[in-house]
C-alpha cells in the first residue's frame, strides 16, 4: 500500500470517527442534557477530539514520508550487480549510481562502461530494442538527472527499454542506452506503487 493510500485511509477513518462521535453526542446527549448550550459543547468537544486524531494521523504519515525517503550514491561494482542481478564482469568499470525514492517509488540513474558482450548479456530476456529517438524522448523528459548522467545519442548507439523490469513495484520501467564507440552505458529505472 502506497503512502498516499495510507494518508487517505487515516483521514477517512478520522472523518468517520468525527461523524459517528458527533451523531452519537446528539442522539445520546439529547435526552440527558436538555440545555441548548450543553449539546453544542458536547458536539464541539467530540469534533475537536476527532479533528486532533485526524491531524495526528496526518502528521504521522507526513513524517513517515519525510523520514522514509532515501537517496544514495555509489561508485562500486555492487551497484551494477544489485541493479542487474549478475556479478559484474571484469570489463565493467567507471560505475556511477544515484538513486532516490520513498516507500512507494524509486528512481535510479546508472552510468558505467562495459563491452558489447556484457551489454548483450544484461539486456537479453529483459529488454527490447527501441529506436534512439524513443530513448532520446524518454531521457529528455527526465527531471533532475545527475550532472554526470548526460547521455548523448550518437550514430550507432543502441537503445533498449523494459516494462515490468522487476517485481519490486507495481509499475517498473527501465531504459538503457549504449554507445558502442565509447563503450559507455546510461541506464534509468523508475518504480512506482
Amino acid at each position: 500500500m502506497g503512502i498516499g493510500c495510507v494518508l487517505l485511509l487515516w483521514t477517512a477513518l478520522a472523518a468517520i470517527a468525527a461523524i459517528v462521535g458527533v451523531a452519537g453526542v446528539f442522539v445520546l446527549g439529547w435526552g440527558r442534557y436538555r440545555g441548548r448550550h450543553s449539546i453544542f459543547v458536547l458536539g464541539g468537544v467530540t469534533a475537536a477530539v476527532a479533528g486532533l486524531v485526524a491531524v495526528a494521523a496526518t502528521l504521522f504519515v507526513l513524517s513517515w514520508v519525510a523520514f522514509g525517503s532515501r537517496a544514495y550514491k555509489s561508485t562500486s561494482l555492487s551497484a551494477f550487480e544489485d541493479e542487474f542481478g549478475v556479478v559484474a564482469p571484469n570489463d565493467v568499470a567507471s560505475v556511477q549510481l544515484q538513486a532516490s525514492g520513498t516507500s512507494d517509488s524509486t528512481s535510479r540513474f546508472l552510468r558505467f562502461s562495459a563491452s558489447p558482450k556484457t551489454i548483450e548479456a544484461v539486456v537479453r530476456g529483459r529488454f527490447s530494442a527501441v529506436t534512439p529517438d524513443e530513448c532520446e524522448t524518454q531521457f529528455h523528459a527526465l527531471r533532475n538527472p545527475p550532472e554526470w548522467w548526460r547521455p548523448v545519442i550518437v550514430k550507432g548507439a543502441r537503445c533498449y527499454a523494459a516494462e515490468r523490469f522487476d517485481n519490486a513495484f507495481a509499475t517498473t520501467n527501465a531504459w538503457l542506452l549504449y554507445d558502442e564507440t565509447s563503450h559507455v552505458a546510461h541506464y534509468y529505472y523508475i518504480g512506482i506503487d
